[in-house]
């Protein structure tokens, strides 16, 4: 797994991969982004669980990915909708959304910010 790759695609620092990517149920609050650095850079082995839990992110990011990349392009008329970023405390579904925004707009898909309405 490439926790670089899978950081930038959903947006994020490193400090917001820590407390976003890495927090669970029984770490609510994330690693330290020295922690996250140390498994991105490959000097620290990512524990199994940790591996397990990204991996499923990997997988709803793919498959989110995936859709934007089935969907009508501009010229088409449809889209995706969003919200284009007024957050109090950016969460996960908040990255995957941008992320999948992002893509969309990279492969030409109509978007239409919500918030503008």
């Amino acid at each position: 797994m490439n926790l670089k790759l899978l950081r930038m695609a959903m947006c994020m620092s490193t400090e917001t991969a820590a407390r976003v990517l890495a927090a669970r149920p029984d770490h609510p609050d994330g690693v330290s982004e020295t922690t996250w650095k140390r498994w991105e850079a490959g000097k620290k082995e990512l524990p199994p669980d940790m591996q397990e839990h990204l991996q499923k992110i990997e997988q709803t990011l793919k498959g989110i990915l995936g859709t934007v990349a089935e969907m009508p392009r501009q010229a088409d008329g449809s889209g995706i909708a969003y919200h284009g970023g007024r957050v109090q405390s950016p969460d996960l579904a908040y990255h995957q959304q941008l992320a999948a925004t992002v893509w969309a707009y990279a492969l030409g898909v109509k978007t239409k910010d919500l918030d503008d309405e």
